[in-house]
C-alpha cells in the first residue's frame, strides 16, 4: 500500500427514516467507495450471534459468498456471524478497503445501520481504535428528523412491509413503536450526541438534518468532508418513501414531543432554535 491510501469508514449513527438508505446509495454511486455486501449489519448494537440470527440480508451475503467459494470476503462475512469480537468485524471492512488497485488515494466503505444511534461512547471509542490500529479513520455521519415525524414515518414503513393497509394499522404501529424502548432510543438524541461528543474530537462528526439532506449541496457537503471529491446526487429520487395522506392528531403529536423533549432541546442547542422551529413542525409543542 501507498503511503499515500487514506482509508474512510463512514460509521452511520442513524437515526432511523432520517435518509440513511438513500446516503448509502449515493455513496455506492462514488468510485472511491467500497460497499460491503449490505448497507446494515446490525452487529454493533446487537452483537455478532444476534445480528446473524436477525440479519436476513446478512445471512443471504454469506450463503451466497460461501456457495460461490470465489470471494475473499466470505470468510469475513462467515467470521462475523459466528464470532464476538470486534477484530471479526474490523477484518470485514478492512479488507474492502484494502485492495490493491486502491494505492495511493482515498477510498471509503460504510456501515449505515440506523441502531448505531444508540451506541455508547466506550464502543464508539473502541471501534475508533482499533479502526486507526489498522489505518483506517471512522467518520461518524448522523441525520437527524422530526421525531413525530420520524414515528410516523417508521409505523407506515413497518405496515408497508406487513402487507396491511390502512389509517388504523398504521396508529397501531406507531402505538407500538412509540412504546418501544428500542424505537425510544432512536429519537433520543441528545443522548446521542452527548455519546458521540465523548468518543469524537470536535468536528470529527457530521450530525446534519434529515429536512436538509434534498437540497442542492447537501449531499456533496457530506461527501467532502468524508474527504472525496463530490459527484451528482439524485436529489430527485427518494428510497424507502411512505406517502402521508394523513395528520396525526393534535394531543397525540403533543404526547410523542413531550417524551421527546430532551431531543428538541439538543437539536436546537446544536442548529438553533429558530431553524429547528422552522424545520420540525412538532417543535411547537416543545419550543
Amino acid at each position: 500500500m501507498g503511503e499515500s491510501l487514506q482509508k474512510i469508514f463512514v460509521l452511520g449513527m442513524g437515526t432511523q427514516k432520517a435518509g440513511t438508505t438513500w446516503m448509502y446509495r449515493y455513496f455506492c454511486q462514488h468510485t472511491s467507495m467500497r460497499p460491503g455486501e449490505v448497507k446494515e449489519y446490525h452487529v454493533l448494537h446487537r452483537g455478532f450471534s444476534t445480528s446473524f440470527k436477525k440479519n436476513n440480508a446478512l445471512k443471504r451475503a454469506i450463503y451466497r459468498r460461501k456457495a460461490e467459494g470465489t470471494n475473499r470476503y466470505a470468510r469475513r462475512l462467515w467470521g462475523m456471524r459466528l464470532g464476538r469480537r470486534m477484530s471479526d468485524y474490523i477484518d470485514y471492512f478492512d479488507a474492502l478497503l484494502s485492495r490493491p488497485e486502491d494505492d495511493n488515494h482515498t477510498v471509503f466503505t460504510a456501515d449505515m445501520t440506523p441502531g448505531n444511534i444508540t451506541l455508547w461512547p466506550e464502543k464508539l471509542q473502541q471501534l475508533s481504535d482499533q479502526m486507526a490500529g489498522r489505518g483506517i479513520i471512522v467518520k461518524p455521519v448522523m441525520m437527524l428528523r422530526d421525531p413525530v415525524e420520524r414515528l410516523h414515518s417508521a409505523a407506515r414503513m413497518f405496515v408497508r412491509r406487513s402487507g396491511k393497509t390502512g389509517r388504523d394499522a398504521e396508529l397501531a404501529q406507531l402505538q407500538f413503536n412509540f412504546n418501544s424502548g428500542d424505537n425510544f432510543g432512536h429519537g433520543r438524541y441528545d443522548v446521542a450526541l452527548a455519546n458521540l461528543s465523548i468518543a469524537f474530537p470536535e468536528g470529527a462528526a457530521h450530525v446534519g438534518l434529515y429536512e436538509e439532506l434534498f437540497r442542492p449541496g447537501a449531499p456533496e457537503a457530506i461527501m467532502s468532508w468524508i474527504g472525496v471529491p463530490p459527484e451528482p446526487p439524485p436529489l430527485d429520487t427518494r428510497v424507502n418513501a411512505s406517502v402521508r395522506t394523513y395528520d396525526l392528531d393534535e394531543a397525540l403529536q403533543r404526547e410523542i414531543a413531550l417524551r421527546y423533549a430532551p431531543s428538541y432541546h439538543a437539536a436546537a442547542a446544536r442548529f438553533g432554535t429558530e431553524r429547528i422551529a422552522q424545520l420540525w413542525p412538532s417543535a411547537r409543542f416543545i419550543l
